[in-house]
């Protein structure tokens, strides 16, 4: 696979240092539509409006080489991903989930994870970085490489309906960009015991909870369910890694535990 990196953390923080007004907003949309009728650059997630911490944020990724880190984490993909056909162009994106925020974050990662069609379509892949959150270097790295192994695992396999799917899906991605589980053995004790009664859920309120944990899902109007911050992706994570699940093979996807 080719796999273009686009550098739009420098192209955001130039946007940001336009005064908050209608002229910055029509720079941005000039941007994103880069003078054709449809999205040229992966940018609709970012806040053309954002206020000062936004600016602020993209001084410390930029100050950090986080362009840098995404253009070294695209290569490498690219090489790892050479049997695969096709091209990609891919991105850091900063998405404003502080200060009042310009989203929701639960649920537009959610959305970003399970049902980005129209960027596989277009042939994007993003990462996302928050205003509210600070990453390091290896983070930023795994960001990224999750997402582009998300679009070659949608496109091969399709979009995630149940629960498993999603687990599945996400777990592939976890190993491809190196990630651990994030939750200790008596936490993601509790999460599978939760979680695996749910694995055929198709109901997105459950398929929340199960997830992204219980803070989450009330945040949303959800039900908890007695998971963990992020429990299902712990989850997700260690199973791929304990039943050594390879994200390379070119066979179907693996099958979630029954």
């Amino acid at each position: 696979m080719q796999i273009e990196y686009l550098p739009l953390l420098h192209t955001l923080r130039e946007l940001y240092a336009l005064p908050r007004d209608r002229a910055r907003f029509e720079r941005y949309l000039a941007l994103m539509l880069g003078g054709t009728s449809d999205i040229a650059l992966p940018l609709a997630v970012a806040n053309p409006m954002a206020k000062e911490h936004a600016a602020a944020r993209l001084d410390e990724l930029l100050a950090l080489g986080a362009d840098e880190i995404g253009a070294e984490a695209a290569a490498d993909a690219e090489a790892r991903l050479a049997h695969v056909a096709g091209s990609l162009k891919v991105a850091l994106v900063l998405v404003d989930d502080a200060q009042g925020g310009w989203t929701n974050r639960t649920l537009t990662d959610a959305a970003h994870r399970f049902g980005n069609e129209a960027e596989v379509k277009r042939g994007f892949a993003t990462g996302y970085l928050w205003t509210g959150e600070r990453q390091s270097a290896d983070q930023i790295r795994q960001e990224l490489q999750a997402a582009i192994y998300r679009f070659c695992f949608q496109r091969r396999h399709g979009w995630p309906k149940t629960l498993a799917e999603m687990l599945v899906q996400e777990g592939c991605a976890a190993a491809f960009a190196g990630i651990t589980p994030a939750l200790g053995r008596d936490a993601l004790a509790t999460a599978r015991a939760v979680i695996m009664p749910h694995r055929d859920s198709t109901s997105y309120p459950v398929q929340i909870a199960c997830l992204y944990g219980d803070e989450a899902a009330r945040s949303v109007g959800y039900p908890p369910l007695g998971v963990p911050a992020f429990g299902g992706f712990a989850l997700s994570t260690d199973t791929a890694l304990r039943r050594r699940w390879d994200p390379l093979a070119e066979h179907a996807a693996p099958a979630w535990p029954g």
